[in-house]
């Protein structure tokens, strides 16, 4: 729809809309680089690539697991025949510094943990719901 210059009607499923105008449009022509947020699913790999967007691997349980995941999915981008270009991905990876590791507990911990414990809790009945990720990328789950 953000790339429509004229407006446009929309009759979806749930929702008929006679006139859509996309304004303000973005500033940035042709419009800003897409990133694909996910956690290594196949299908959301083919979606990226399809579309020429960048795949963004949400990394929250450490860089052991981030590197299997990517090197997967740099693997799946040379299956497909693509050119193995930086700007295909991004990786997303929690870094806390400071002067030493007692300091960086003291400054980060409770931070972290509320991170973990609130904003990446996921209802049991919502974690992994039938239909979430297809058969491929379950069968490929690390």
């Amino acid at each position: 729809a953000w790339q429509a210059r004229e407006m446009f009607a929309w009759n979806g499923k749930y929702y008929q809309l006679p006139m859509v105008n996309i304004w303000p449009r973005p500033i940035q022509q042709p419009h800003p680089p897409v990133w694909v947020p996910g956690s290594g699913s196949l299908s959301t790999w083919d979606f990226s690539t399809r579309h020429n967007h960048c795949y963004c691997f949400l990394s929250y349980f450490g860089n052991n697991l981030g590197k299997k995941v990517m090197d997967g999915f740099w693997e799946f981008v040379d299956g497909k025949g693509l050119d193995l270009n930086p700007y295909r991905a991004g990786f997303l990876q929690l870094v806390a510094v400071s002067e030493t590791d007692a300091k960086a507990e003291e400054d980060y911990y409770s931070h972290i943990r509320y991170f973990y414990d609130k904003s990446l809790h996921i209802a049991s009945e919502f974690f992994l719901a039938p239909g979430y990720m297809d058969y491929r990328s379950l069968e490929n789950s690390y």
